[in-house]
């Protein structure tokens, strides 16, 4: 079977900016974005039979954190990065005994090619996952990563710094430790990557991928290689001022998952993509809560505004009315008359005054929507 599947697509990505001073606001067409306009329609499938360590080195070598494993046009699986390291940590022999189908997670968490990356990134979240399955006329189109998550949101939305959103319980091993050392620490911390330490200072960082390239996929034990051959090094670090959208370019650019935060040659903790998109999820949520409270406030204003010119209306047509009356009442030498008119003529100025606060208000209404738009 074709192993590859590559489906060129005319949607436009969005582009994202390094401009670090803009504001946090969100544009409104964020909630429209899709996720055909943001996944990866090269997906590497593999049938159920397959040899992991086929699977695997196919891994390696298209450099994917999965495979799709598939029967006919059936979803029926997904073997991970971290799938893979549960089984290597009982050896290379044993992983060797394997196929795809003794490996591979079911059922697949699929989603639709037009669902918004906001629900794709929410179910994510709830199913404590980093890729889904993209279902397209009731076939499988593609793979949707965490990264193309957050690299979507982060091009709409400006938060404030990495300081806000790192993890400060930082998952390390020594540098001179086995790798298998390293495996069962990322499995019982629930993390997929560990920083390698040399003296408590940080020499590298290794991860679920680099375990998966270096020494699963070249058929190595990770019971006889230690962490600093195999970790990934220099450690890519900023400080805790650092914005969140130059943090998530810097890992797409450098094609890495996670950084480190340091200050003054401290470490001060780790971010993510699984903390950045958190941080952005909850992010939109409160901007559009925030947005819709001010559309209900823009509504009340306007249906207030609408009530004032109403009243308005009626009584400059009171004041014309009044005006014709006392023309009229002055026209007589009537003495009741022309107390009648004095009378019109006081209750005609209350009525403008009246008005005269309304417009008023009205305009301070205005004002408020503008500020709110």
């Amino acid at each position: 079977m074709e192993d590859t599947i590559q489906v060129r697509s005319d949607e436009a990505k969005p582009t994202t900016t390094k401009d670090d001073d803009a504001s946090g606001l969100l544009e409104l067409d964020a909630t429209s974005l899709k996720v055909k306009n943001i996944m990866s329609r090269t997906v590497v499938a593999s049938a159920p039979p397959e040899p992991l360590l086929s699977a695997v080195a196919r891994m390696s070598d298209r450099g994917v954190p999965c495979v799709i494993v598939v029967d006919g046009d059936e979803v029926v699986g997904i073997v991970t990065e971290r799938d893979v390291l549960r089984e290597a940590t009982r050896g290379i022999e044993h992983v060797g005994k394997l196929t795809v189908a003794d490996t591979m997670s079911s059922p697949v968490v699929t989603i639709n090619s037009e669902a918004r990356i906001l629900d794709a990134g929410a179910l994510m979240t709830a199913k404590n996952i980093k890729r889904l399955a993209v279902i397209e006329e009731e076939r499988l189109c593609a793979v949707l990563t965490q990264m193309d998550v957050t690299r979507g949101l982060v091009s709409m939305a400006r938060i404030k710094d990495v300081s806000c959103v790192m993890s400060t319980d930082i998952a390390s091993v020594d540098a001179s430790a086995l790798v298998a050392e390293a495996i069962d620490i990322m499995a019982c911390r629930h993390v997929s990557a560990v920083v390698a330490l040399r003296q408590n200072e940080p020499v590298g960082i290794l991860t679920e991928k680099d375990v998966l390239r270096q020494i699963v996929a070249r058929c190595r034990d990770p019971r006889k290689t230690v962490v600093r051959d195999h970790m990934s090094r220099p450690v890519v670090s900023v400080p805790p001022s650092h914005s969140i959208i130059s943090a998530c370019q810097m890992m797409d650019d450098k094609r890495i998952h996670r950084v480190i935060v340091m200050d003054h040659g401290q470490v001060r903790g780790i971010v993510s993509q699984t903390d950045l998109l958190d941080a952005l999820l909850v992010y939109v949520d409160r901007t559009r809560s925030d947005r819709s409270r001010g559309q209900a406030a823009v509504i009340g204003m306007a249906d207030t505004i609408t009530s004032d010119l109403s009243a308005i209306d009626g009584m400059i047509r009171r004041v014309l009315t009044l005006s014709k009356q006392v023309a009229a009442d002055a026209s007589t030498r009537d003495i009741d008359s022309r107390a009648c008119a004095d009378c019109r003529i006081q209750s005609g100025i209350q009525a403008l005054k009246s008005a005269e606060d309304l417009i008023s208000q009205c305009k301070d209404r205005v004002w408020r929507i503008a500020r709110l738009s």
